[in-house]
Order: structure tokens, then sequence, then C-alpha cells
């Protein structure tokens, strides 16, 4: 009979990451010496905290007396996220002015392992971000910058960078950057340090001007090939001459924001034919697009399972007779669609996976020249 001390550790530590409560595994810690050994680092992977007094209060007192402890973290949460986001494999700090320089630089030095790093409102300056970046170096896989008031990206993104090619190999080879910042932030340095980060999947800016935003866009070099999310907020002024040349040459784009803008169908004519994997897709505010271009998108992207059209006036609740109540405002919760009462009461917020396949067998009049059209 196999006694459970001849298990190998490996299959101990695969049955201890089913335990879900934090009470069953500090009791398993304290079983013997293999099971705190092989508990400690499961313990100690994800942490979560309610406030960031709090993490502060832990960098300064149990990270400072057990430094060790700092190597096993990879999930590091401060705040309140909603139910389902689980992050694997990284650290995530959302935080506010109660993190300083001294308590940041701390926990990156006792948390070698961090790949990702989350900072919001978080007043931090320059120097904490260049000791985060040295440290991480090809580690640091995803960096999120909002609204921290201390930080330019016309100083931080340079710092991404090699200084020389000898360099490169120490520095972050980012998937994912979302940065936002004041809108005097963003300068030609700040322009060419984007260009050159080429190995982004996942880009969000928030706050640059929209002559920053052309030129990020009109890069005579193909910028960022493998880029699949695009999100642009306040890019108030871009319109179809902006975004259509950089929809030919991202192909690979499947989720794309691009709120209050003055696109036309032309660019949803553009996300038709030129990308193929699209799935998500947010226009809201978007006063320019119609009927047409919206339901030709459906029709063309057999992938696409969401686009908000919040506040599109072009876009209204009764040319989408397939729409369910939870895609309306006013629409009550039912399934009949707009046709189920008062269209002129209900304003379009969304068209779901529901909607868009009811869209695609629809055999209405206007959608016949729709049907069958290619993905080029």
């Amino acid at each position: 009979m196999v006694q459970i001390a001849h298990l190998p550790t490996e299959i101990i530590a695969r049955i201890l990451h089913h335990v879900t409560s934090r009470r069953d595994l500090f009791t398993c810690a304290l079983v013997n010496q293999w099971f705190y050994q092989t508990t400690t680092p499961i313990l100690w992977r994800s942490l979560t905290f309610t406030s960031d007094e709090a993490l502060v209060a832990f960098a300064s007192t149990t990270l400072a007396h057990h430094p060790s402890l700092g190597h096993h973290v990879h999930h590091l949460q401060s705040g309140t996220y909603p139910n389902g986001i689980t992050f694997d494999d990284i650290v995530r700090i959302k935080t506010n002015h109660a993190l300083t320089d001294s308590a940041f630089q701390h926990l990156i030095h006792v948390c070698p392992h961090l790949t990702s790093v989350r900072l919001e409102n978080c007043g931090i300056t320059q120097a904490s971000l260049a000791v985060l970046i040295h440290h991480t170096g090809p580690r640091l896989r995803c960096l999120v910058l909002k609204s921290c008031p201390h930080l330019c990206p016309d100083v931080y993104l340079p710092m991404l960078l090699p200084v020389t090619t000898n360099d490169a190999g120490g520095c972050p080879v980012l998937d994912t950057l979302e940065i936002s910042a004041a809108t005097t932030s963003w300068t030609n340095r700040a322009l060419t340090a984007l260009h050159q980060l080429s190995h982004l999947t996942r880009f969000a800016i928030d706050g640059a001007p929209s002559s920053f935003l052309r030129q990020l866009l009109l890069n005579d070099n193909v910028w960022a090939p493998r880029l699949t999310c695009l999100h642009i907020d306040n890019g108030y002024d871009l319109g179809d001459d902006d975004l259509l040349p950089f929809l030919k040459t991202h192909r690979l784009l499947q989720d794309i924001r691009l709120p209050a803008g003055q696109y036309t169908d032309a660019t949803l004519d553009a996300m038709r034919l030129c990308l193929p994997a699209l799935r998500r897709v947010d226009l809201s505010f978007t006063y320019a697009i119609t009927r047409r271009g919206v339901r030709a998108l459906v029709m063309g992207c057999p992938r696409l399972t969401f686009m908000d059209l919040f506040s599109c006036c072009g876009v209204e609740a009764d040319q989408f007779p397939e729409a369910h109540g939870e895609c309306l405002m006013n629409g009550g919760g039912g399934g009949g669609g707009a046709s189920g009462f008062a269209a002129y009461d209900a304003e379009l917020l969304h068209l779901d996976e529901q909607t868009m396949h009811r869209i695609r067998l629809s055999k209405h009049q206007d959608d016949i020249g729709l049907h069958g059209l290619a993905v080029v």
C-alpha cells in the first residue's frame, strides 16, 4: 500500500495547488517539515490586500523581517478587482499615493520574480521606475502606468530601451504596455521610444494629443506587427485617414477600442477586409458610422462577439431588431428585441454574441447583399 510519505514532492505540490482555503493550507504547513517546505511557496504565491496601506505595512514588516518569502511571490494584488479575474505568474500592483519610493523599491528587491506591474494613481517617481526596469530586466513583460503624476512618458519610455546594443539582453521585452498621462507629457522622445518597442502585442494609450497619435499610427515602418490589442482613448480628432493604413499592416488585431473618434463606415469596412481574427470593437461615441457599416462588419467578421455602440447616434435600436433587452437602454431584460416595445424609447448600447448570431442568420432584405462577404 502506497503511503503519502512515499509520494514525490511534485505530486504533493500538485495536490496542494487544488486547496483553495488558506486556512487549510496553513494547516498543511504544520503537518511536518516536508509539508511546510512544499506548502510555503503556494501560500505566498498569491497575496491579496484590501488597501494600499496594508500593502505598505506588509512590505515594511513581514517582508522586511523575512525577505526570503518574497522569492515565492508571483501575484501581488492591492485593492479590489472584478470577480473572475485571475493572474497567473504575474504581479499586479494597484496603488495610490500611499506607496512611496522607498516602499516600492523594497518590494522590487524582495520580489525578484516580477513579470508584470500595474501602477495606478501612484506617487512614485522616475527613480523607482528605473530601479524596477533595472531589477526585472527581460523578465518584465507587462507594464501598466496610469495617472501617475510624477511619471512622464518622455522620460520613462526611453528607459525601456537599451542604451547600446550590448545592453539589449538586460532590457524588458514588453508584450503589454498600457500608459496614460497629461497631454503635455508627450514629446518626440516618447514617440521615438514607442516606435522601437516592436514586440508589443497589447497597447493602450490615454491622454496623448491627436498629433502624437497620428505620428504613432502613420509610422513609415510597420510598428509592433504582432499587435493583437489596440486601445486609444480620447483620440477625438482621429479619423479614417489616420487609422486605415495601420489596419492594413496589422492583420492580427483582435481587440480594438477607439471611442469618440471621427471614424466612418470606411473604417468598419477596413476592419472587415483586413482583420479576420477580430473579436471585440469599441466605437462608442462615434457619430458617423451607420447601420450598413455595422451590419457589414458583423457579417464579414465571423469571430466578432462584441461591439460597443453606446451613444452612436447614426446607429439606432430599431435598425437592429435582433438585439435583445440587455443590448438596449430602456429595453428591459427580455429577448424579444427592439421590436418588442416602442423603438424610440430604446438606445442601442452594444451588440453581443447572441445578437450577432441572429444578424448572421438574418433574412432581412437589406442584408441579402452582405451574406458571403469575403475577408481578404
